[in-house]
């Protein structure tokens, strides 16, 4: 005891040793460095996860099974690159097109149905021949700072279709969770791709996020020119050059990467609306789904739509809410609907707000369209959602 006394200093020094070895920090920072370490590594711990409907694994041959995590991903997506790539060449008539190897993408049995469709039908968007890389949506920004204003004191369980849509929707919402929603694998394969990127912090200024964005592996982009290449090597400012979204764009991604690690779960999920899975174990969160403009019946049939809401429905809590989101195509229009699940198997659809959507469609025979929303929905009056969010928070 007169040893220990006598040897403050010591003590000092051996209980410091103490928690180096137990906590990995010295006094006076471990609260600190070691909390911020954590935050900092949660998502790179996490397992990336992807979930696959029924439909498209009887359709792919490569996809096996509905579940990938990992390093399963990028694994698939690259195997099936070079037979989708045989495939979308016979699709656009493209010389040296091998049937054979097509056939090892596409279930033998629907190969010709897939052919016989053409080359910018839904089928080409499965087999990753018309993919959707450039945003054609206008300022969707601000249909989640609206839903930002109106559902202010919620957490968010987010859902989004489209590439760039995701990150931009997380950087108004700060999602607690966050789903990318498609139909193509190809635009799932360049998330998997982003977020390996996003992981280890290679978005943190613009000359990062532009060699990051120039170094993913993508082709066959709709609307990208009057060749359609299997490989697509572009800039970041090409994504977003329809309406001159680059500024909003790149803002919205170094946003992303900023309040990444905010995000409790990653996850893709490779369906059609109708297949898609929103189960989530924490009923506290609001779920808002970004359908951009995929519900138009062009896209999506009558029971393809009930479908959407009964599986969507089905994993909500009795009072619960959700939000969904429309997106015309090509404008700055759109609409937010809100479901409540009153009972089981009861549920209250309302219109928060709806622009006049215009028909853009080559065929069109009114100047504005409906969705299937306006069926259901239990007021068929509403404000129009341009004009609810302030002028301030609509500037580029």
């Amino acid at each position: 005891m007169r040893n220990l006394v006598k040897r403050p200093n010591q003590l000092l020094a051996y209980a410091a040793l103490a928690m180096l070895v137990v906590f990995g920090c010295l006094p006076l920072t471990c609260s600190t460095s070691s909390n911020k370490k954590d935050k900092n590594t949660i998502l790179r711990k996490q397992k990336k996860i992807l979930e696959v409907s029924e439909t498209i694994q009887t359709v792919i041959v490569p996809i096996t099974k509905s579940f990938y995590q990992g390093d399963e991903i990028p694994s698939l997506f690259a195997s099936m690159r070079e037979s989708s790539n045989e495939f979308c060449k016979i699709l656009w008539n493209m010389k040296k097109a091998r049937l054979s190897k097509a056939k090892n993408f596409i279930v033998k049995s629907k190969v010709a149905l897939y052919l016989s469709e053409g080359s910018r039908g839904i089928r080409s968007l499965m087999a990753g021949c018309w993919n959707f890389f450039i945003m054609n949506d206008k300022r969707p920004d601000i249909d989640f700072q609206l839903v930002q204003q109106r559902y202010s004191q919620q957490k968010f369980d987010c859902y989004s279709v489209g590439f760039l849509q995701p990150y931009i929707m997380h950087s108004v919402l700060n999602c607690t969770s966050l789903t990318m929603l498609d139909l193509d694998w190809r635009i799932i394969d360049g998330h998997s791709q982003l977020i390996d990127k996003i992981r280890r912090n290679e978005l943190s200024t613009a000359s990062d996020l532009a060699k990051s964005i120039a170094s993913l592996n993508i082709g066959w982009v709709a609307h990208s020119g009057p060749v359609m290449k299997k490989k697509n090597i572009v800039t970041f400012p090409f994504y977003c050059k329809k309406h001159n979204q680059q500024e909003l764009c790149q803002r919205h991604m170094l946003d992303f990467q900023k309040a990444v690690n905010d995000l409790n779960r990653i996850r893709f999920n490779l369906a059609a609306l109708h297949e898609a899975s929103f189960t989530n174990t924490d009923s506290s969160l609001t779920r808002v789904v970004f359908l951009s403009n995929a519900i138009e019946s062009i896209y999506t049939r009558k029971w393809q739509f009930n479908k959407m809401l009964k599986n969507l429905t089905s994993v909500m809590n009795i009072g619960s809410k959700a939000v969904m989101i429309h997106h015309a195509g090509g404008m700055q229009e759109y609409g937010i609907y809100e479901l409540t699940k009153i009972k089981e198997n009861i549920v209250s659809t309302k219109t928060v707000c709806r622009d006049l959507y215009t028909n853009l469609a080559i065929n069109r025979i009114t100047k504005y369209y409906t969705t299937y929303f306006e069926e259901v929905s239990t007021n068929k009056k509403a404000p129009r959602c341009r004009g609810l969010v302030s002028k301030a928070d609509t500037k580029l």
